[in-house]
C-alpha cells in the first residue's frame, strides 16, 4: 500500500492515477499520480486473491476468474475484471474520497472488508490475512541513550527504556516503524495506543513522522536495540531528526515486523539493497544457515560508505556506487539484477530500499525470472522525493 502499514512503494505510469493529468493546485491528486504503479504493483501481485473478491462482489462478476486495479485515485479505483465472457471494465468507488494520501490504505483495504460483507462469504484473502496481523502490532515507547557515527553519512541510535523490556525480534531483518514528534514539535502526539487508522484521523499538525528501520541488534539482556540511520542533510524528516538525535530523546516504535521468508527448499539467496537496507542484510547473512549460498547486489553512494557486511567463500558482494547521483534517482540495482547470470535452483530475493528500485526489482524477477510470489519479497522503506516510507 502507500503508507508504513504496507511497506510499499511508489511511481508513475500509464493507466495510474493523474495519467488524464492531475490538477497542478491538488496536491493530493499530484501525490497519488507519483505513488500510482507502486501501489497498483502490490494490490495486483501481493494481494491478486484480495482483488478477486473485490471484482467479483463490487464489479459485479460473480463468475470472475481474475480482477486487475489499472488505476486508483481519490475516489475510488478502475479495475479490470476478467470472466468467462471476457474482460469488463469495473468502475469502484470509496466510501468516501479520500481527502488526505494517509487514508489511501484504509480506503484501500476497505473495498476488501465491503466485498467481504456483501458477499457474506466465509474465507480470508492476503488482505484479510496482512489487516489482522498488523492490527496486532505494538507501539513502544523508548528514548535514545547512545548515538554513534560510523561514517559522515551513517549514524547508530540506540535505543532502551520504556516497555522495550518486552521486545522480540522476529527475524533477522526485524525492522520497526520509527514514530517521530511532527515538525517544529518537540514531543510526541501519540502514546502505546498508537494505530495508522488513528494516525490517518489526526490533523495533520498532529502526525508523527518517521520511517522504516530495521534492528541491527538487540541485546536483551539489557534491553537496548540499535539502529543505523542514513543521514542527508535535512532530506527526509527522519534523517534531519537523526542529525540532531541525542540522548533522552524520546520516540515511539510501531512493530516489530519482517518480510524475510525464505521457503521451504531455498538454496541460494540474492540479497538487493541501497544504504537503508544493508544493515538487514547483514543480519540475514549472519543469521543464514552455514554454506548457503549468498548473492548481494548493494548500491551506496562511493566505495567511502561501504557498511561492513559478514563474509563467506559463498557469499559473493556486488558494490554499486552512485558516484555523485542523488540517491534514489538511479537504476543501478535493477541493471545489476538484469545482468545476472540464470538464477539456477530454488533462489530466494530479498530486497529493502528506495521504492522505485524496488518495484523496478521485483518486476524483473517475477515477470522476467519467472519467480514466484513466494520467491520474492521486497520491501520499500523509502521513496525518493517522500522521504521514508
Amino acid at each position: 500500500m502507500a503508507d508504513p502499514q504496507g511497506a510499499a512503494a511508489p511511481e508513475r505510469a500509464p493507466g495510474a492515477p493523474g495519467a488524464q493529468g492531475a490538477p497542478v493546485d491538488d496536491p493530493v491528486a499530484a501525490t497519488l499520480a507519483e505513488l500510482g504503479p507502486a501501489v497498483l504493483d502490490r494490490l495486483n501481485n501481493d494481494f491478486e486473491d484480495s482483488m478477486l473478491l473485490v471484482g467479483r462482489v463490487l464489479g459485479g462478476r460473480p463468475e470472475a476468474l481474475s480482477a486487475t486495479v489499472t488505476g486508483v485515485d481519490r475516489r475510488g479505483v478502475d479495475v479490470t475484471v476478467t470472466d468467462p465472457a471476457g474482460d469488463h471494465l469495473a468502475r469502484i468507488d470509496f466510501v468516501e474520497e479520500v481527502g488526505d494520501v494517509a487514508q489511501l490504505t484504509a480506503s484501500l483495504l476497505g473495498l476488501v472488508t465491503r466485498a467481504r460483507e456483501v458477499s457474506r462469504e466465509e474465507g480470508t484473502t492476503s488482505a484479510e490475512r496482512e489487516m489482522a496481523e498488523l492490527a496486532g502490532i505494538r507501539t513502544f515507547l523508548a528514548q535514545v541513550v547512545a548515538v554513534a557515527d560510523l561514517h559522515p553519512h551513517l549514524r547508530q541510535v540506540t535505543f532502551a527504556g520504556g516497555d522495550l523490556a518486552t521486545f522480540a525480534p522476529r527475524g533477522p531483518d526485524t525492522f520497526l516503524y520509527l514514530l517521530l514528534p511532527p515538525p517544529g514539535r518537540d514531543t510526541l502526539t501519540i502514546d502505546q495506543g498508537f494505530t495508522w487508522e488513528q494516525h490517518a484521523q489526526m490533523p495533520e499538525a498532529e502526525r508523527p513522522v518517521g520511517g522504516y528501520y530495521t534492528v541491527r541488534r538487540w541485546r536483551p539482556d539489557v534491553g537496548e536495540l540499535d539502529v543505523l540511520m542514513v543521514v542527508h542533510g535535512n532530506e527526509g524528516q527522519a534523517s534531519a531528526w537523526a542529525q540532531r538525535a541525542r540522548p533522552g530523546d524520546t520516540v515511539a516504535l510501531w512493530g516489530p515486523r519482517t518480510a524475510y521468508h525464505p521457503p521451504p527448499g531455498c538454496d541460494r539467496l540474492l540479497l538487493v539493497a541501497d544504504e537503508t537496507g544493508l544493515p538487514a542484510v547483514a543480519a540475514i547473512l549472519e543469521q543464514r544457515p552455514p554454506g548457503l549460498p549468498a548473492r548481494v547486489l548493494a548500491e551506496v553512494a562511493s566505495e567511502a560508505e561501504r557498511q561492513a557486511l559478514p563474509g563467506a567463500p559463498e557469499v559473493e558482494v556486488t558494490w554499486l556506487h552512485r558516484d555523485g547521483a542523488e540517491a534514489g534517482t538511479t537504476t543501478l540495482l535493477v541493471d545489476a539484477a538484469r545482468a545476472l547470470p540464470p538464477l539456477g535452483g530454488r533462489p530466494y530475493v530479498w530486497g529493502g530500499g528506495e521504492s522505485r528500485a524496488m518495484t523496478a526489482v521485483r518486476r524483473h524477477v517475477r515477470d522476467d525470472r519467472g519467480l514466484g510470489r513466494d520467491a520474492v519479497s521486497l520491501v520499500a522503506y523509502w521513496r525518493h522525493g517522500g522521504g521514508h516510507e
